[in-house]
């Protein structure tokens, strides 16, 4: 996954494992972060005899957050509240941090202050055989099925939802409301013509 800030800067991130959802990190030492722009440099797995018990943070893909504290989106190193790259479902409140228990450290942005960044471009490669690929790509579409299901159960919910609010009297129809305003005006006739109303009274001119 190869990423272009809009503040500057070229990186990603490098990993031979499956990207699959999970409540939490998955992969192996074979990953590593890096930068391309404005300096190369490959943050790799720090040693082994430097791990902790969150040096095997290597990566998560969690866009329904079902793990407790989670945040939605990809992440590689750090926490599952605060991963070194994280990249949001949205792709809005991306985060590059510059040290993690998992990576080596070092920036991954073009300013090492700067930690939040908006993204100008994002490219995911695939590399394998055509089977690999192939299931890869079966795999998108059935996701991009399922979210597209879940977003029309939604939008039938809520019709649901506002047609029982209706009926129920919690919402005030004031669509109509001016209908029985004016019906009781002798000077207003109202039409069955799609609630069309006439009046009878001459409307003069006003001058200032």
């Amino acid at each position: 996954m190869i990423i272009k800030a809009v503040s500057g800067g070229v990186f990603g991130a490098f990993t031979t494992s499956q990207w699959r959802e999970s409540p939490s990190f998955y992969g192996n030492s074979d990953m590593f972060l890096f930068r391309l722009e404005p300096q190369l440099k490959v943050f790799r797995p720090i040693e082994e005899a430097k791990q902790t018990k969150l040096s095997k943070n290597y990566m998560y893909f969690n866009s329904r957050a079902t793990a407790k504290g989670a945040v939605n989106g990809l992440g590689f190193g750090g926490t599952m509240e605060k991963p070194r790259l994280f990249i949001s479902e949205t792709f809005e409140g991306c985060e590059a941090g510059t040290f993690d228990y998992t990576f080596e450290p070092g920036p991954l942005l073009a300013s090492e202050w700067d930690r939040y960044f908006d993204i100008e471009d994002i490219e995911v490669w695939g590399i394998g055989t055509e089977e690999i690929l192939s299931d890869a790509l079966k795999q998108r579409n059935q996701q991009q099925g399922i979210t597209a299901s879940n977003a029309r159960k939604a939008q039938m919910v809520d019709k649901s939802a506002l047609l029982c609010d209706f009926s129920a009297g919690f919402m005030e129809n004031k669509m109509f409301s001016h209908q029985a305003h004016v019906s009781q005006r002798t000077d207003i006739n109202i039409s069955s013509n799609a609630g069309a109303y006439s009046s009878d009274v001459e409307v003069s001119r006003c001058e200032a």
